[in-house]
């Protein structure tokens, strides 16, 4: 069923700031930024081994990651995404269990891209 870790999403309200404090404090270096125009985000990953942070910054003011930092104004942990063998099977599985599924296809399509 889960296969690994994939990345940790990180809301955060300047991404250039981030990338700053990244760099100066731990020496990890951020890379291209990047926008999801259907998402309303810029974002850049910053790879830690086999595995990656995803820092977002909303794009425009009606993003869900917009609304995401009017409730937490200092940014926090947005999601973790983990990679599975069987998208369709370990989501079923997980309803199955009780879990709230968001969004298989997004995941799908996101994870296919990489």
């Amino acid at each position: 069923m889960i296969t690994g870790f994939s990345h940790v999403s990180i809301v955060v309200p300047d991404i250039e700031a981030a990338a700053r404090k990244l760099q100066e404090r731990y020496g990890l270096q951020v890379g291209q930024r990047m926008v999801n125009a259907a998402q309303g985000v810029r974002l850049a990953y910053i790879k830690v081994g086999a595995t990656k942070i995803e820092l977002m910054e909303p794009s425009r003011p009606d993003s869900p990651v917009a609304k995401f930092l009017e409730r937490n104004p200092k940014g926090g942990i947005h999601h973790f995404s983990l990679r599975v063998d069987s998208l369709d099977e370990t989501a079923r599985t997980l309803r199955e269990s009780g879990v709230r599924i968001l969004a298989t296809e997004t995941c799908a399509k996101f994870s296919k891209r990489r």
